[in-house]
């Protein structure tokens, strides 16, 4: 498992949320196509996490998004206290609150990623 971005080299930081990947502080996910990237926290940048590692990981992050929804219907949205949370649905509320920015941000990195292999294939 590693530990390290491969973008800037620095540490990931842990979770302790998921048993099944503790890396990385800030985790984005995409159940549908099955990844899951650990997001550096120095240089922002979206690490996607190996295969054999992430199936588990996925599923563990998709039961507690539903336990954040739930729990959002139950308390309120604007009245519960982010601190009074555990920690793990805090987690997945900030996963949902900048989901649309890390995905154009993953988009983004595709496209520039994209466009040097075409360059590479041309050159």
């Amino acid at each position: 498992m590693y530990r390290h971005c491969t973008f800037c080299s620095k540490d990931l930081g842990t979770n302790q949320v998921l048993e099944a990947f503790p890396v990385g502080r800030r985790l984005a996910f995409d159940a549908h196509q099955g990844r899951l990237w650990v997001v550096c926290p120095t240089c922002e940048r979206w690490n996607l996490t190996p295969l054999e590692e992430r199936w588990e990981a996925v599923e563990g992050c998709e039961r507690h998004f539903r336990e954040v929804e739930y729990h959002a219907r139950k308390l309120g949205w604007g009245y519960a206290p982010l601190q009074s949370l555990p920690a793990h649905i805090r987690l997945a509320l900030e996963m949902g609150a900048h989901e649309d920015q890390e995905r154009a941000a993953a988009q983004g990195e595709l496209a520039r990623l994209g466009a040097r292999w075409r360059e590479g294939e041309e050159g």
